[in-house]
């Protein structure tokens, strides 16, 4: 549930790689319109689904590692999804009232019901359908049946980090090297893809102190 924007540069990255239209300044509007946030801030949105909230109750700990940052000479950052993203500071999270505000919360369950909205649920995809180089829809496992759902204006793939460069490579959009070492016929080669692609990592210490101040 943490809620991090991430580097602007490297978005502006992305853009001079050849992701047209991906720059920060491009991508800041749309991260604007869907959060709600506590945060008062010109980089920030207070109107969107999707509750945000800034940690504000510390426990000493954690109060004592941004002093200790900050004695270390690295600056106190108020918000890490606004101007500055050096230096310490308190994460956010999607959470509004205790409640997690997860995609399906904000955009299904807290949404009234809607007539042009269909979910299914249990359905597997399997790729995007192409006519060219022009996505028309995709196929999909449902009901144990192999179903091809045709897009009317246009298809959002929101499969997360690992599955949606995976459907992309399916459907034969990738490094063509690459889906040629899988037997998968290329219909767009995009030899930067797999660096465009890039996993963020992080790591959680645990530690057990016999006291809280050492």
């Amino acid at each position: 549930m943490t809620w991090l924007r991430g580097h602007p540069l490297d978005y502006d990255r992305w853009q001079e790689e050849g992701a047209e239209g991906w720059d920060w300044a491009s991508c800041l509007p749309y991260f604007k319109k869907i959060e709600s946030s506590t945060v008062d801030s010109i980089y920030r949105g207070t109107a969107g689904p999707v509750g945000v909230q800034r940690q504000e109750q510390l426990s000493p700990l954690n109060a004592a590692f941004l002093e200790a940052g900050q004695e270390a000479g690295w600056p106190l950052t108020e918000d890490v999804n606004g101007y500055q993203q050096e230096g310490v500071s308190r994460f956010e999270m999607s959470v509004k009232k205790g409640v997690r505000n997860s995609t399906a919360f904000a955009y299904l369950h807290n949404m009234p019901a809607r007539d042009n909205l269909t979910v299914w649920t249990g359905c597997q995809i399997l790729k995007v359908n192409l006519q060219g180089t022009a996505v028309t829809g995709c196929q999909v496992k449902y009901k144990q049946q192999v179903l091809d759902v045709s897009a009317d204006q246009e298809t959002l793939l929101c499969a997360g980090v690992f599955g949606s460069p995976q459907l992309l490579m399916l459907s034969g959009i990738g490094p063509a090297a690459h889906l040629k070492e899988h037997d998968i016929d290329c219909q767009a080669d995009l030899p930067g893809w797999v660096k465009i692609c890039r996993i963020t990592s992080s790591a959680i210490f645990r530690l057990k102190l016999n006291s809280l101040f050492l």
